[in-house]
């Protein structure tokens, strides 16, 4: 019977924290799915867009505004208009990449995980996939 109980203000607290997370976001939480994710084509500046935009829906939802992040998405975005332009941008890709990862992991906790992870995901394909696709035309 005890663990009845345990169960029951387990479920209790769980509802609680999911309320109280409800009213302290002002955002709604993002949707994101696998198939959004991996249908868009990164070596494209409107994939990049795309990535970008839900990057930060992820960090707008679950980090506090600040110009930290925001200037790193910029610069991702920057860079990544750039490579597409011209391959000689790769190494400056890479380098503004590790360091939204970097951020994202940084924020990252065991609440905000799992929509986290598919940020960290969608910065590794804007990172990798020109040169993934230039690799496979060679």
């Amino acid at each position: 019977m005890s663990g009845i109980v345990a169960l029951a203000e387990f479920r209790k607290k769980k509802e609680a924290k999911r309320v109280a997370s409800r009213v302290s976001h002002k955002h709604t939480r993002p949707t994101l799915s696998d198939g959004q994710i991996f249908s868009k084509d990164y070596t494209t500046t409107e994939g990049v867009l795309f990535g970008v935009l839900k990057i930060r829906e992820v960090l707008q939802y679950y980090v506090s505004d600040t110009d930290e992040w925001n200037h790193e998405l910029m610069d991702v975005l920057e860079s990544a208009s750039k490579y597409t332009q011209d391959q000689e941008y790769e190494a400056e890709l890479t380098e503004r990449c590790q360091t939204l990862k970097g951020y994202i992991l940084g924020a990252m906790n065991e609440d905000n995980a799992e929509d986290m992870t598919l940020g960290l995901l969608i910065t590794d394909l804007i990172q990798k996939s020109p040169a993934v696709r230039r690799a496979k035309s060679l």
